[in-house]
């Protein structure tokens, strides 16, 4: 199979679940997925789930709006572990903190030449996590700054480590600003909301995705990496459109 994209970047990803939408609802479960943008191999994911079933607390309007009707799913992040639920709050912000490290460190090693942070919800999955990062992590700077601490020389050598800042982004609204471009219409009469991936499939020679967005928080990071991926190599010209 030839490169699909011309760098070879890691693209990681990541969605969560919660009880509700303010700090008084904890996070019920953190997805992350590592993809290697010209194979589209995942190259590795982490699933941290953190539900008590009869202790967690959902907000009303999360529970009757989503949860209610998705108890299936809210059945496979249930933590069978031996932590309190505060124990695992702290666990599951350290695990993903430290699962961002190894995938940053496989950059810094150079066994990729670029890489890319990535979500779809950005702005309130970001915000809940640096949350979690300030209570629990209080020694580390919240997104986008990586989770590594990297070593840093000042002009009289003095070396010190400190995490840098990173690019963040959020593939669903790259999706937009492409088919602004490629699709004027369709984002103008796009009234209902619907998603702009399987437009971009209608437009482009797409690879089959091999897992589903399905509110699995890891299943949905990988299809947000994936769908990243899909537009790096869309802006190289290596996924062409349809004839």
């Amino acid at each position: 199979m030839e490169p699909l994209t011309i760098k070879k970047t890691l693209v990681v990803a990541f969605d969560i679940e919660t009880a509700g939408p303010t700090k008084d609802q904890n996070i019920i479960g953190i997805g992350v997925s590592a993809i290697n943008s010209q194979t589209l191999e995942e190259v590795d994911s982490c699933f941290i789930p953190g539900y008590f079933p009869g202790v967690t607390k959902f907000h009303p309007d999360t529970w009757n709006g989503f949860w209610s009707n998705h108890q299936d799913k809210l059945q496979e992040l249930e933590y069978k572990g031996d932590s309190s639920e505060e124990e695992r709050q702290k666990e599951m912000i350290v695990e993903f903190q430290n699962f961002r490290a190894r995938m940053e460190q496989k950059y810094f090693d150079k066994e990729f030449e670029d890489y890319e942070l990535v979500a779809d919800n950005h702005a309130f999955d970001a915000c809940v996590l640096n949350r979690y990062i300030e209570k629990y992590l209080p020694g580390q700077k919240p997104l986008p700054n990586t989770a590594t601490f990297v070593e840093r020389k000042d002009k009289d050598g003095n070396v010190t480590k400190s995490q840098a800042f990173d690019r963040f982004h959020k593939t669903r609204s790259m999706q937009r600003g492409m088919l602004i471009v490629v699709d004027p219409s369709f984002i103008r009469d796009n009234k209902s909301g619907k998603s702009y991936f399987p437009r971009i499939c209608e437009l482009y020679d797409v690879p089959k995705m091999k897992k589903e967005h399905d509110h699995n928080p890891v299943n949905d990071a990988y299809a947000t990496a994936f769908e990243h991926c899909v537009l790096i190599a869309i802006q190289d010209r290596t996924i062409k459109p349809k004839q």
